[in-house]
């Protein structure tokens, strides 16, 4: 009797070491979160936790060990707090455009910029935005330009036009991508092709999405149409959230008592971690963080 409630109890304890070893791996590396910086024993097991809310004295410690974490993981956090040490001045449409850059890069192509790590890189992708936002109503008015730059060399360019050497960068920049994942990606305009191809994605990039898709042609998968993608969701989604988070983050500063405390003991009551997730619904209900979002879209026009 006693060998059998052994051998049971032993079995139970190889499948819960079973399961918890999996829990581990999958929250390490296969979780959708698993790419971004932090402890690995904070993301392999709720115990970290457990130890500063109820093992470290005085108790209820997690709140500001996740703040400690913030300060040490965080890229923008560590990036603004060291041009302000050095005593400059935040630019802080260049920081957030780099922080929005690389987020977008790590979902659509699966590797980032890098730019919250180099402050040099960061100031010519501004450049380059900027250089992109003067050059689009002047090629509206001569849509002859785009192309006639697109054929020019590329080093005299960058001397005796730098604007535009920027533009014809990225172009090419992003073709050279697009060829690249063609070359070496499998065959995916098959259906037969695409569905094996889905199954063993597990991130799609947004060029394996355009390849996967069974709505579009084979022609519309070339390397033109995954270049051109490629610039409107790089150049597009990264200058309108960072141009956004600049100008509430300049209104919120500018006001501090006025909308910043108002809006951080609104959210302060929805969210009882700084990295609490909140459902949408619940925050089309909060009037200040509603009426910020309203009033940016008044200005915008």
């Amino acid at each position: 009797m006693m060998i059998e409630i052994l051998k049971t109890f032993v079995y139970a304890a190889g499948v819960l070491l079973i399961y918890a070893l999996s829990l581990v791996i999958y929250r390490l590396y296969l979780h959708p979160l698993a790419r971004f910086p932090g402890p690995k024993l904070a993301a392999a097991t709720k115990w970290y936790e457990f130890y500063f809310d109820i093992l470290k004295a005085p108790g209820g410690q997690f709140a500001w060990e996740l703040e400690r974490m913030h300060d040490v993981y965080d890229l923008l956090t560590q990036k603004l707090k060291r041009t302000l040490k050095d005593g400059g001045i935040v630019n802080i449409r260049r920081e957030y455009l780099a922080y929005t850059t690389d987020t977008i890069c790590d979902y659509v192509f699966s590797e980032t910029q890098g730019l919250l790590h180099d402050d040099k890189k960061a100031g010519e992708w501004l450049k380059t935005l900027d250089s992109i936002i003067l050059a689009i109503p002047i090629v509206k008015q001569f849509p002859w330009l785009n192309p006639l730059i697109m054929r020019l060399p590329l080093r005299p360019l960058q001397v005796l036009v730098p604007d535009a050497a920027r533009l014809l960068k990225l172009d090419r920049d992003l073709h050279h991508q697009a060829d690249t994942f063609l070359r070496t990606r499998p065959d995916m305009t098959s259906e037969k092709d695409s569905s094996s191809a889905e199954d063993v994605i597990k991130h799609k990039t947004l060029f394996e999405s355009i390849m996967t898709s069974k709505v579009l042609p084979p022609h519309e998968k070339s390397t033109e149409r995954l270049a051109q993608e490629g610039v409107v969701v790089l150049t597009a989604a990264s200058e309108t959230t960072a141009r956004v988070l600049s100008i509430a983050t300049f209104h919120m500063l500018a006001n501090k008592e006025r909308v910043l405390d108002r809006l951080q003991k609104e959210l302060g009551e929805v969210m009882s971690e700084p990295d609490s997730q909140v459902d949408l619904k619940i925050l089309e209900q909060l009037p200040w963080l509603v009426g910020l979002q309203l009033f940016l879209g008044e200005i915008r026009r």
